[in-house]
């Protein structure tokens, strides 16, 4: 009892002075006051004093052995434990940093797509030139790793002339077009209107091609109708670009409405009366990630992004490997994502 009276003192001792929980793999040891654990101690020694000095030489074996067994197992767990929460806070750390990151650049992102609605809300009228200039003005670095778009709306009973115009500005070869299921190019059907790609800079960042018609994709179109309804500026779900075969990949696109000058009014009606066009970025979900993280020194952290809004199975957006650990296919760990244990940042 003595030497147990010395143990227990001893635990209540470290835990107090290093801060630590004592974990037993099954049980943790509950805090105790620095006195109480002297006290402990203080007895526990006193004890075994008394008891040396009636001659019973078994008790300095005995409490060698108790505390040298209470001192390997404290010593093991607890630090195992520091380890662990040094782990949890250094992964907590590099985690939340990437996410900081990542917000930023997507507000930075957005910023440049309002930058270029207010060009087109304080002008009359922009024209190829005038867009082009701007573009190569404003957003000179963050062109390249991103496209931004002026997409016009054309009644369908005037895509004949809106293409004769086009081309005599610039694109002798503008035609509004669209995409079948396997993904080929071709013109587009006889629809009631239409909102192809105009100007699109840089060109070398051309996702889909010039004249595309972004309503002829019902997962395109659907954020288009809510922006123009709206007012607001609409960030699209996943849409995959298969339009180069040999490397498909997963963008997304954020529209903003521009309507006619003079009064206006807040409510849907007015908006879809005097909507002109949209002007938008179409942002590569990989080029994002890889932007924020080339400023970040390499860590062994893996990681997925999912669009938590979009349907079971099509929620996934992009994954970075660390090349430290087996990749988990998309699917497998998006089946699992209401399950995950350990060591993961989610937000």
């Amino acid at each position: 009892m003595a030497a147990l009276l010395v143990a227990f003192g001893v635990l209540g001792l470290w835990s107090s002075l290093f801060k630590v929980k004592v974990f037993f793999g099954f049980w943790v040891w509950p805090p105790m006051s620095l006195l109480v654990a002297i006290g402990f101690i203080i007895l526990g020694v006193g004890a075994i004093t008394y008891l040396w000095n009636r001659n019973h030489s078994y008790f300095p074996i005995l409490l060698i052995v108790v505390l040298g067994t209470v001192f390997s197992f404290t010593s093991y767990f607890s630090l195992s434990s520091i380890e662990e929460q040094s782990s949890v806070s250094g992964f907590q750390y590099e985690s939340q940093d990437r996410f900081s990151l990542f917000k930023t650049e997507i507000g930075d992102d957005l910023s440049l797509v309002n930058a270029l609605w207010a060009f087109y809300d304080g002008s009359q009228q922009v024209d190829r030139d005038e867009f082009y200039r701007f573009m190569d003005g404003v957003y000179r670095e963050s062109s390249e790793k991103h496209a931004f778009f002026w997409a016009p709306w054309v009644p369908g009973q005037d895509l004949a002339r809106y293409e004769e115009a086009a081309k005599k500005e610039g694109e002798p070869d503008y035609q509004v077009l669209e995409s079948d299921a396997q993904g080929n190019v071709k013109p587009t059907a006889v629809r009631n209107e239409y909102f192809p790609l105009q100007y699109v800079a840089p060109v070398t960042r051309r996702d889909f091609p010039l004249g595309f018609n972004l309503g002829s994709m019902p997962a395109i179109a659907k954020f288009l109708k809510e922006s123009r309804d709206s007012g607001r500026t609409v960030a699209s779900g996943r849409i995959g670009v298969n339009f180069r075969k040999s490397s498909p990949e997963n963008v997304f696109f954020v529209f903003r409405p521009v309507y006619q000058k003079g009064v206006r009014e807040d409510n849907v009606r007015w908006r879809r009366e005097h909507l002109i066009g949209f002007v938008g970025g179409v942002f590569r979900v990989g080029d994002v990630v890889e932007s924020i993280l080339s400023r970040l020194r390499p860590s062994e952290i893996d990681i997925y992004i999912y669009d938590k809004s979009a349907p079971v199975g099509e929620r996934f957006l992009y994954h970075h490997s660390s090349l430290s650990f087996e990749e988990t296919p998309p699917s497998q760990f998006e089946e699992k994502l209401g399950r995950i244990r350990g060591l993961h940042y989610m937000n």
